[in-house]
């Protein structure tokens, strides 16, 4: 089974993912600045390892970008299938529309991630020549 993201039961534990998830896209955002790669890679993976650490995540790959990122999509995709099945089930639609939101806020820290990781690439393939 696929490592999800686990946004608890209190609405401290909500908060604390949701920062999370922020804190995500200003590393995505950060990575999109860097203009060395070496250092900006750096940062970017101990920015990501400290943010999987605060959601209970442990990464075991070696390349922790790619984990991560997969981690996010297989977040976004269980948040999304478990709104629509509390809406087709005739559930409640604040809790559907609960599942909605952190989807979108999934979606947009996962974005960020591989616009950083892109970015990052970028600046290695301009180093190279």
């Amino acid at each position: 089974m696929a490592t999800i993201i686990q946004w608890g039961e209190t609405k401290a534990d909500v908060a604390r993912v949701s920062k999370a998830m922020a804190d995500l896209e200003g590393i995505g955002r950060a990575a999109r600045d860097a203009d060395d790669y070496a250092e900006g890679q750096t940062a970017f993976e101990a920015s990501l390892r400290t943010q999987a650490a605060v959601l209970g995540i442990t990464l075991t790959s070696d390349d922790i970008v790619t984990e991560f990122a997969a981690i996010l999509r297989d977040s976004r995709d269980h948040e999304s299938r478990t709104a629509e099945t509390i809406a087709r089930s005739g559930g409640d639609k604040a809790q559907a529309s609960a599942h909605r939101g952190r989807r979108g806020q999934i979606d947009s820290a996962f974005d960020a991630i591989e616009r950083g990781a892109a970015a990052l690439a970028e600046v290695k393939a301009e180093q190279s020549r």
